[in-house]
């Protein structure tokens, strides 16, 4: 069978899941509070004024989804992160927060 459905039902076999998004904002402070009240969100990580990677930085769980907040400029200037991506679930990632906060990597 080929045709949408059959393409459809290739995509959904491939895609496993959303493992985080990244959002480039221009107001680090703010958007991580509109986060936590709208969606509840539970502040992970926060770089404070260091800029491990290109930017300072938030990670936010709502939902058991990770969400990176980037503080930028204007879309389309790709901002990387050194924190592993790999994450599948809150667990993962409030262990590596652990870790992180004791110097171990």
């Amino acid at each position: 069978m080929h045709g949408k459905t059959g393409a459809s039902a290739q995509v959904k076999r491939m895609i496993k899941g959303i493992s985080h998004i990244t959002f480039t904002v221009r107001d680090l402070e703010k958007t991580s509070e509109m986060f936590r009240t709208v969606f509840g969100a539970e502040e992970i990580y926060s770089s404070g004024d260091d800029a491990h990677s290109v930017s300072r930085e938030k990670f936010l769980l709502a939902g058991g989804l990770w969400i990176a907040l980037m503080e930028g400029g204007p879309a389309g200037k790709k901002p990387t992160t050194t924190w592993p991506s790999a994450y599948r679930n809150p667990n993962s990632m409030r262990a590596w927060k652990k870790s992180s906060d004791s110097g171990l990597k």
